[in-house]
């Protein structure tokens, strides 16, 4: 079904295109407050290099009153089923969303850490820390490369890597310290 186009898309007998079985759940709609907030984190998330889906996802979870279920975080936002695990993993991994127990139900719910330190702790350790450990990396591979310019070149490449080299020292130092003030 993933390969229909909206035209051939299979219609039971007895309904109209575009709606749904009383036995299917119904998709909610959203008010413009709630559309604006999850409009809100889509912004955010694209400002963070991270997925448009996050940003839905965590929007809806943001509004919700109450632990929302994977199905229905499909369902309510009209993504696929790949961007909704994604996204979902994505925030799982940055500590935005927690998973939480629901009686008399095997499914995961999910519910959104609203915390200000965890949420920039958990981008910080998962955005920030792998760069600068790589960083360190790639400034001697620079060093390395020096050795293949003119004399000329070498001196003002070398002047740019060791300010390269003070601004990783600068950000490893303040990185673990900033992370300690968040917990």
């Amino acid at each position: 079904m993933a390969d229909c186009s909206p035209s051939e898309i299979p219609v039971k007998p007895d309904s109209q295109p575009n709606t749904i079985a009383s036995s299917e759940v119904a998709v909610v709609e959203m008010t413009p407050l709630e559309r604006e907030i999850i409009s809100t984190f889509v912004q955010v998330a694209e400002t963070l290099s991270l997925p448009r889906s996050v940003g839905e996802i965590y929007g809806l979870l943001f509004c919700a009153r109450q632990p929302i279920c994977f199905d229905d975080v499909v369902q309510k936002l009209q993504i696929s089923v790949g961007s909704t695990s994604q996204g979902l993993k994505i925030l799982r991994h940055l500590g935005a969303v927690q998973v939480v127990y629901q009686p008399r139900d095997r499914r995961d719910f999910f519910v959104v850490e609203t915390g200000l330190r965890s949420l920039a702790g958990g981008l910080l350790q998962q955005k920030v820390e792998p760069h600068l450990t790589s960083g360190g990396q790639r400034l001697k591979v620079m060093e390395s490369l020096l050795e293949g310019v003119g004399p000329i070149e070498a001196s003002h490449f070398a002047g740019r890597i060791a300010i390269l080299r003070k601004w990783h020292n600068k950000a490893s130092m303040v990185l673990p310290f900033i992370l300690r003030l968040l917990k």
